[in-house]
């Protein structure tokens, strides 16, 4: 999607342009000199894009690797809800006291193939 949008919005800036372009033919520059034009300066976006991207990228992961957030996640019932329907008991599906949590600690690992995966798809 990013990339479409990036087409599109090239495309567009394009068509405002026409009368620059056109500048820029009579003053003898060549249709393949006007396209390296527009694609260097589309380059040059994408890299500075994924520049800021990579920056950004970096203090989130720094943000999580500092704050270590976690997620409670737990087990109720296996075979059923509170309603009933279980197997092991209780009504609910587990025997008394069985119920089961564990804290889960998010992590955002930094490898350079991300990195390098990053800037590249920021280029592209």
């Amino acid at each position: 999607v990013a990339v479409l949008l990036s087409v599109l919005l090239t495309l567009s800036g394009v068509g405002r342009r026409t009368r620059e372009f056109g500048t820029l033919k009579a003053m003898g520059w060549s249709n393949g000199r006007v396209v390296r034009q527009v694609a260097g300066e589309s380059m040059v976006q994408g890299l500075l894009g994924g520049a800021a991207g990579l920056v950004l990228g970096l203090a989130g992961i720094l943000i999580i690797t500092v704050a270590q957030p976690s997620v409670a996640a737990g087990s109720a019932a296996v075979g059923g809800g509170p309603e009933g329907g279980g197997g092991f008991g209780g009504p609910g599906g587990m025997a008394p006291g069985a119920e089961t949590a564990t804290d889960i600690v998010l992590q955002a690992p930094l490898t350079p193939w991300v990195l390098v995966a990053a800037v590249g798809l920021a280029v592209l």
